[in-house]
């Protein structure tokens, strides 16, 4: 069974040495899918890109945060992510 777009809330990479397919290749392709919401946590750099607003020919909106910066994800508005809480070794 295969998704359709619209049932793809978020898609989570997690990457250290893909991060430049993850942000390139896999980003147009997801893009000229129409997934909405995008992201890729960077272990090496410890931020999150964020790719948002896909046309055929990629995003259109491209966020890169750290530390203490949040983001809300698209489909769940009140549900917001604090980048380095994920980074976080316990």
């Amino acid at each position: 069974m295969f998704l359709r777009p619209e049932e793809v809330y978020l898609i989570v990479e997690i990457a250290d040495t893909t991060i430049n397919r993850d942000l390139g290749t896999k980003a147009n392709l997801y893009a000229a899918a129409g997934i909405v919401d995008y992201w890729v946590f960077n272990v090496t750099t410890q931020q999150l890109h964020v790719f948002r607003d896909p046309q055929g020919d990629g995003y259109q909106r491209q966020l890169i945060l750290k530390g203490k910066q949040s983001i809300d994800i698209l489909a769940f508005p009140n549900c917001s992510i604090i980048v380095n809480e994920c980074f976080r070794i316990r």
